[in-house]
This record gives C-alpha cells, sequence and structure tokens, in this order.
C-alpha cells in the first residue's frame, strides 16, 4: 500500500477499543445535546409561548408544511393513503410525492401530532432539522480530525449555516434538512478509502439513505448525485495522476458498493419513484412553468459579501404569507476569511487529497448555483433545460457548497493544530495523509532517531499535554477565522420570530356544519401566496374537503376547466380587482370552477381581529363575483360569511359597470360583503 499512501489514500486502521467506543458515544450524546440546546435556542419565542400554536406564521409556506406534516398522521388512523389526498385539490386530489410532504417526518412525528397537533409537529420538525444536520456533520468530520471538540465546530457551522437558518425562517424543510448528505459523504470515503465495512454493507447503507432522502426532499437527492457524480471523477483523475495502481486495488470495492446501493435504491424508490412521476395528480413539464424559467441562482458578489434582502421582498412575505421577522441576508455567504484559509490549506497541505476533493466538489456546485438570468454562459444553462434537472433551483447546490467549504476549513484546521502539536513536542514530520493523528500520539524519538516506543512514564506524559492543547487552541483559532464572520450573518438574526397562528372561529368550531362530504372554497383562497386555509383544514382534522391548495397544483394551467376561476381568484387576491375582471365573462369562469371543484359551501373570513395575512384582499370584488355566481345573498355567522348548498345556484346576469360600482373597494371593505351581495342582486332585479 505505499503507492496508496503516496497518493494520499491509506486503508483505515481496523477497529477500536472498547474504551475508544465507550468514549466516542459519549462524545456523541454530548454532542448531540449540545446542539439540542443551540436549536432550541434558535426557536427560544416558540418553545417559551406555547409550541402548539406559535410557529413561524399559520400562513405561506409554513401553512404548507404544517399540512403536509398533520396529513401522515391523520392517514395513520384513519386508514387512509400516504401518497395521496382528495382533501386539498378537490377532486383531482394531491400527489404527496410531487409535492415536499416530508413524509420522512411527518411518519416519525405522527405521535407528535396525536397529542399536540401540527402546529407542534412544525416545531418540532424545525428544531430537530439543525440539530439532526449539526451532528451527522459532526459525525463526519470525527472520522477525520483528531480534535472532537474541532469537529463540534465543524458541525455546528454546517447545522445553522446562513443557508439552513435562511431555510428555517422560511419552513422550508426541504432545503434545511440536511442531516443525510454528511452520512452519505461517510459512507463514500468507507468505500473510497475505509475497510471497516464490506462493500455491499456501505453500499445497502447508500440505498437506504438515499430512500430517506427521498422523502425529505427530492430535489436534495437530485443536487446530492450530481455532487456524487462530480466527486467521483475527481476522485478518479486523481488516482490516474498519483496512483494507477490504485485504481486497480479498489475499484472492484468501490464498484460492488455502488452497485449494490443501486440495487437497494431501485427496490426501494421504484414505486415511491414512479407515483411521483407518473402517479395520480402527478405532474408534467416544469413544476413552476411561471417561476423557474426566469429563477436565478447566487450572484458571484453573495459569497463573499453579506447582501441585503430588498424591502419588496420582505414587504411581500409579509402580507403574503411568509416569515414575520427579520430575513437572513445572504443565505449563500461564506466571506473572504474562509475561502482565504481554504486557499492557504491547499497550498501548504497540497497533499491531503480530500482537502482537494471537497474544494473541487465544492466548486464544481458553486459554479452551478450562479445566477442564470441575463447569463448565457452560467453552468446551469448546460442542465436547466433537462427533464427532471429542468424543475431544481440552482442556489440550493448551496447545501453542497457548504459541506465541502466546512470540510476544507476543518480539514486545513487539524492539520494546522497536528503540524503544531509535533513541533512544539519535538517529534519529526510526518507525511502528509488523512489518517488523522489518533489520541495518544507516537513517542519522542531517541538520539539515533529510531523511535522510542512505551515513553509512559509521568515526565513523557506531562510532555504531551501542553504540546495537545496547544495544537488544540491554533486549530480552534483557524477554524474561527473562518466561521465567525459566518456566524456574525446569523446571530443578529436569532432567536427566530414565532407568531401565534389564528383560526377563524368559523373554523375552529366543529358545530358549523362543515364535515364530511363538504367541499369549501375559502377566502382568502389557497391559491396564492394566501395559504392560511391549508392550515385551519389541519387543524381542524381535515372535517373537510379544500377548494384549491398550495404548491404548483395551484398552477391555474394544472385546474382543467376550473383554471380561468383559479386565475381570476388569484388576480382579485394579488392586486384586488381591476375593471376588466369584473364583467359577466368572470362570473361565468367562477360559475363554471364552482361546477369542477364540486364545491358545497364558500366562506369569506371577515374577523377583524385576524393577522393581515389571514384578511381576504379584494373582498368586495370577490363578494361581488360569488354573489352573482351563485346568485343569492350569503349568511353572516360567527366572523365569515357563508353561502351554503352552493351546487343549488341561480348565477345572475349583473352588467359590468353595476358590477364594478357594487364592488368599490376604496368605498366598501371587507365588513361590507353583505352590503356589496345586497347591491349585486338588486342590479340584477333591476337588469333582468
Amino acid at each position: 500500500m505505499r503507492s496508496a499512501d503516496r497518493a494520499g489514500l491509506p486503508r483505515r486502521e481496523a477497529g477500536t477499543s472498547q474504551g475508544g467506543r465507550k468514549h466516542g458515544w459519549w462524545a456523541l450524546g454530548g454532542a448531540a445535546l449540545a446542539y439540542l440546546v443551540v436549536g432550541v435556542a434558535l426557536w427560544w419565542h416558540v418553545w417559551t409561548s406555547d409550541p402548539t400554536t406559535v410557529t413561524t406564521c399559520g400562513c405561506g409556506d409554513a401553512s404548507l408544511f404544517t399540512w403536509f406534516l398533520a396529513w401522515p398522521a391523520w392517514a395513520l388512523a384513519h386508514g387512509h393513503s400516504l401518497l395521496w389526498s382528495r382533501a386539498l385539490f378537490h377532486p383531482q386530489g394531491v400527489n404527496l410525492l410531487a409535492n415536499t410532504s416530508e413524509l420522512a417526518f411527518g411518519v416519525p412525528l405522527a405521535p407528535v401530532t396525536w397529542l399536540w397537533g401540527p402546529v407542534a409537529t412544525l416545531n418540532v420538525a424545525l428544531t430537530l432539522s439543525p440539530v439532526l444536520t449539526a451532528l451527522t456533520c459532526f459525525v463526519l468530520l470525527r472520522r477525520w480530525v483528531s480534535s472532537g471538540l474541532l469537529a463540534f465546530v465543524g458541525g455546528l457551522a454546517y447545522g445553522f449555516s446562513p443557508f439552513t437558518v435562511a431555510k428555517l425562517s422560511e419552513s422550508h424543510l426541504m432545503d434545511s434538512t440536511l442531516f443525510v448528505l454528511p452520512l452519505i459523504v461517510l459512507a463514500l470515503d468507507e468505500l473510497l478509502a475505509g475497510s471497516r465495512l464490506r462493500p455491499v454493507t456501505v453500499g445497502v447503507l447508500l440505498g437506504l439513505l438515499a430512500a430517506v432522502q427521498f422523502f425529505l426532499g427530492t430535489e436534495l437527492l437530485v443536487i446530492t448525485a450530481m455532487g456524487i457524480g462530480a466527486g467521483l471523477v475527481l476522485v478518479l483523475a486523481w488516482s490516474f495522476a498519483r496512483a494507477r495502481d490504485l485504481v486497480r486495488q479498489r475499484w472492484r470495492r468501490v464498484t460492488v458498493g455502488l452497485a449494490t446501493a443501486a440495487a437497494t435504491g431501485l427496490l426501494l424508490l421504484a414505486y415511491p419513484g414512479w407515483f411521483a412521476l407518473a402517479g395520480p395528480s402527478h405532474f408534467s413539464g416544469v413544476i413552476w412553468p411561471q417561476i423557474l424559467p426566469r429563477f436565478g441562482g447566487a450572484r458571484l458578489g453573495s459569497f463573499v459579501h453579506a447582501t441585503s434582502v430588498p424591502m419588496k421582498t420582505i414587504a411581500l412575505s409579509r402580507i403574503g404569507g411568509g416569515y414575520q421577522g427579520s430575513v437572513i441576508s445572504s443565505p449563500s455567504y461564506l466571506g473572504w476569511p474562509l475561502l482565504a484559509v481554504v486557499a492557504v490549506g491547499l497550498v501548504v497541505f497540497r497533499r491531503t487529497w480530500r482537502l482537494w476533493l471537497a474544494v473541487g466538489v465544492g466548486t464544481v456546485c458553486a459554479a452551478l448555483t450562479i445566477e442564470v438570468r441575463g447569463q448565457p454562459l452560467a453552468p446551469w444553462n448546460l442542465f436547466g433545460r433537462l427533464p427532471v434537472l429542468e424543475d431544481v433551483i440552482p442556489n440550493r447546490f448551496m447545501a453542497v457548497v457548504s459541506l465541502c467549504a466546512i470540510i476544507a476549513v476543518t480539514l486545513t484546521a487539524d492539520r494546522v493544530g497536528s503540524w503544531v502539536s509535533r513541533r512544539l513536542a519535538g517529534w519529526p514530520s510526518v507525511t502528509e495523509s488523512d489518517v488523522p493523528v489518533r489520541r495518544e500520539l507516537p513517542a519522542t524519538p531517541s538520539s539515533d532517531g529510531a523511535p522510542r516506543h512505551g515513553g509512559s512514564g509521568l515526565a513523557a506524559r506531562r510532555g504531551r499535554w501542553p504540546a495537545r492543547f496547544a495544537g488544540a487552541f491554533v486549530s480552534l483559532a483557524v477554524a474561527a477565522v473562518a466561521f465567525v464572520p459566518i456566524a456574525a450573518q446569523v446571530v443578529p438574526y436569532t432567536p427566530l420570530t414565532g407568531v401565534r397562528v389564528a383560526i377563524p372561529r368559523w373554523f375552529a368550531h366543529p358545530q358549523q356544519g362543515a364535515g364530511p362530504g363538504d367541499v369549501i372554497l375559502a377566502i382568502p383562497a389557497p391559491f396564492t401566496l394566501e395559504q392560511g386555509a391549508m392550515t385551519w383544514q389541519a387543524v381542524g382534522g381535515f372535517r373537510y374537503a379544500l377548494v384549491g391548495g398550495g404548491g404548483p397544483g395551484s398552477v391555474p394551467a394544472r385546474s382543467g376547466r376550473a383554471g380561468p376561476g383559479v386565475a381570476l381568484l388569484q388576480h382579485v387576491a394579488l392586486f384586488g380587482a381591476s375593471p376588466p375582471t369584473l364583467d359577466s365573462r368572470a362570473v361565468a369562469d367562477l360559475d363554471t370552477a364552482l361546477t369542477a371543484w364540486q364545491a358545497t359551501t364558500v366562506v369569506i373570513v371577515d374577523q377583524p381581529d385576524l393577522p393581515r395575512y389571514d384578511q381576504p384582499v379584494g373582498a368586495a370584488p370577490t363578494a361581488a363575483l360569488l354573489t352573482a355566481a351563485i346568485g343569492r345573498l350569503p349568511q353572516q355567522t360567527d366572523g365569515a360569511w357563508v353561502w351554503t348548498d352552493v351546487a343549488n345556484r341561480r348565477t345572475r346576469r349583473v352588467p359590468r359597470r353595476t358590477l364594478a360600482a357594487c364592488a368599490d373597494a376604496d368605498r366598501i371593505g371587507p365588513a361590507g360583503v353583505g352590503a356589496v351581495a345586497n347591491c349585486v342582486l338588486t342590479a340584477a332585479a333591476k337588469s333582468g
């Protein structure tokens, strides 16, 4: 294996002592507890108030994920499918695997949902997400570095990075839950440079990890696969350049492991993959046709400068139903100090292959995050038009970039600390490799240069500790140079803000009559950013089906005959209304949509004490259109205006000018829904 040593691909030492294993478990438990403390501190406002009713908000994507986490618990309790539901987008239903359903969280956390409700489940998931990510990164780094404290710092930097915390603030569990990625890297490292586990065992573990990631987020699974592909190409190129005989020695192990992983993943994901791509209510083409073709990635400057979020974005988030606190400034921030540490490490420790591999994969993935808009030479243009890849948002490659950057910094810091320890202890330099310095450093050399073993006397032990402490201090100082500027981008925004989830009184009371067989069109309709109705349904226990829902299914082109009605409600909700919208064609479109939805009840929320994002925008024009389409007055009850028995409606003809005059939103606010309805029916009676 001399050639392997020269190439920097040594075999791992087989086995550890029983005492070492016990010490490792204690270290793992201590790290987990410390990360959990940080995770709770991140969501301090939630956990010190009422985690069953307080979260990022009961709106927007937070509402979407509340629904997705609630459905598995309800489905398991009532014998329904975990993969498909007609509770949303009635009657065609929703394919949960074609959405960010988070079944890998929803199913294990079902007991939490049964006991404390879906809002508590969302808070548990948001808290555990960075904790698990940090912990698996700690396990990965502990394999390579000599200092457990340094590995802990590296795990902390990854689990609570600007990218992760920014995604947590949006309740984007599919982006912030990254604990599978370090474990995949760990398994691949065992295939490439280890000998503890058989390749078949490693392959099975890789297949299982791929399956877990599929049920956490398919987009990140695709991104991870692309990163693995880039890494394998770089490893192959390195091996051919440094030690070709190493390829012959390891290719069989790597091939068997990857083939086993592919077979295991295919076995586990064949049906779920088919269900997501071709099952009931699946999506065809670009998932977000109005967004992804124009969606850019990170700008070059965002890697080193903390760019600010435009005020328009913050205002839209707070009005339309997003995070209600301060928004993390730059999720793609790495900083000049980190890049400088990595650059120096590449020069000084140029024989460390894992360092080169981390930088190589990170550079490739960073290039793929570069903004596409107006950049014809952006690397993502080579992939962004391919099937499946066309749905990937480029800036989410930062999940891989961040891990690679932290690995590179941690390896550099560990090598610097090891060099300092050896110099202070008077030991000769060693051949650079990726076998970490063991806790028991080598004995001091004798006068003739041969190592003198058995130096276990008191004087020898006293000589080791100062050197080890000095090395550990230096390694932590190097890591601090890279990580402190990153932490400075996160700390000012923490603890993250939590707000109380408000449920309108009409939806909170089961006696209102909404039950099995009812299909409710709730206004604000969940076709737009205002997705609070999904939380109302989930917290209420799925007593009724809901017209529309969040996610890609809300695209009007996917609504069939109801498409014009969906587009109409989206337009009114986002922009109030414009005169061309309020005409007989709009009334006919809404009538057709009500038929397609099989709606039985229409509810316009009219409760002034609700948060702004739960207040209907354009309530007056919406009421005018609905009154003309249904043909009778709504009933005001418990903070809502309600039309029942919608199937037996009688559409009225109302002149456009009269309809616009009745729906004058400047003159009649949300509380005037009854006045608007009376105006419309009076005008209909006069005209016909």
